[in-house]
């Protein structure tokens, strides 16, 4: 393009022709820092690019779990749950305690006479209705019957909840047996069932009778109650560490039907866990109870268990109990017993040493302290209650 001679045109085309270069350069620097490629919804493929504002880290890769080490863990719990050797479904514990078939139609009779008599007591009643109580290793059939149990807990519960409840139930049944969970149930001749309704329900009048309607019995024995015992809580805890496998055993889960109650259901399950105990050598039992279930505690210590103090014991112990997320607090402001029994008068301890010792009870002093001082800020929920006021503020 030829040059005029108007100072004020050359200037301006000069200008112009500057700005041009300027802008087209930094449209080539641009593209050049662009990825060549894009991803199915637009996002730059360059690594060297990133989409995410500088302010905010980068997502970094998980990493990848060591499989060698996944499977050495499960072969070590499988190891340790090994000791105990649940017993065979359907193995009868305890039976019926008397003999023969006529003493037992004898007995039935006498209870079910009982049951009409207004001059017997219910003591007299119902220590002939637990003569005949037996206790069994229970099967998978018995699943929907031991559901159901734990299901008369919620019996509130809308008939869809108790649905899913009762398969949730089942699952988790199934679960724990794979694990060797073994559950025991008590049951009595279904002859013997109307009668003990009629003494244990109706005879009590609003307290059960207007509450609770009778469930029918299905099988020639009624289902009472169940238990359920087993080692792989232990698994991983310094209580479990200390106690050589397939020596300690758990027990959870002991219920007795509503209108079954008062029969020695309960205390025929729990003598059922100690013959199950000294058949498969066990040395010591453990449980938990709710700190308010005075009738529970009663059961258990009637049955020789003892409360394991919580400040006056090895730190070991509390930290069994937090491990199973059941110390103060824990569950909706619940707060919960450990009890033991021995069934040897000597049961059999490892040492670690005095220095590992002093090590887990350090730490495990340290640890609980820390958790009641915190306990100070929190509600009998368990969430802090000066966070909640802020919420609700």
């Amino acid at each position: 393009m030829s040059m005029t001679n108007n100072p004020k045109a050359n200037t301006k085309s000069l200008i112009e022709s500057t700005v041009s270069d300027l802008m087209k350069r930094e449209e080539d620097r641009r593209k050049a820092s662009q990825p060549s490629s894009f991803g199915l919804f637009g996002e730059p493929l360059n690594p060297s690019y990133s989409s995410y504002p500088q302010s905010q880290p980068q997502p970094q890769p998980q990493p990848q779990p060591n499989l060698d080490e996944q499977y050495a863990q499960e072969r070590a719990f499988h190891n340790y749950i090994s000791y105990w050797q649940p017993p065979q479904s359907g193995s009868i514990l305890l039976h019926p305690q008397t003999g023969n078939d006529d003493a037992n139609e004898n007995s039935m009779a006498g209870a079910n006479a009982a049951a009409t008599s207004s001059s017997s007591s219910d003591a007299e009643y119902f220590a002939e209705v637990r003569d005949q109580i037996s206790v069994r290793v229970a099967t998978p059939w018995d699943d929907i019957d031991i559901a159901n149990l734990r299901l008369s807990v919620f019996s509130e519960m809308a008939p869809e909840l108790r649905a899913k409840f009762c398969q949730k139930s089942c699952e988790v049944l199934d679960h724990r047996r794979n694990k060797g969970a073994t559950c025991l149930v008590a049951a009595i001749d279904s002859n013997m069932r109307d009668s003990i309704v009629a003494r244990n329900v109706y005879q009590d009048g609003a307290d059960y009778g207007d509450l609770i309607k009778p469930r029918e019995s299905t099988s020639s024995q009624w289902f009472m109650g169940s238990v359920e015992v087993s080692v792989h809580e232990f698994y991983g805890t310094e209580l479990g560490k200390r106690r050589p496998a397939g020596t300690i055993l758990y027990i959870t889960e002991v219920a007795v039907l509503p209108e079954a109650r008062r029969t020695g259901a309960a205390t025929r399950l729990m003598s059922g866990v100690d013959e199950l105990a000294t058949l498969k050598g066990i040395e010591s039992l453990y449980l938990h109870v709710d700190v308010n279930n005075l009738a529970a505690i009663t059961l258990y210590e009637k049955a020789g268990y003892r409360i394991i103090g919580k400040y006056d014991s090895h730190p070991m112990f509390e930290e069994f109990t937090t491990r199973l997320n059941l110390h103060d607090g824990a569950t909706k402001g619940r707060n919960h017993y450990l009890m033991e029994k021995h069934l040897t008068d000597s049961p059999s301890w490892i040492d670690v040493g005095e220095e590992a010792d002093a090590k887990f009870v350090a730490e495990m002093k340290a640890a609980i302290a820390a958790r009641e001082a915190s306990a100070k800020d929190r509600g009998s929920l368990g969430f802090e209650v000066g966070t909640s006021i802020q919420h609700l503020t």
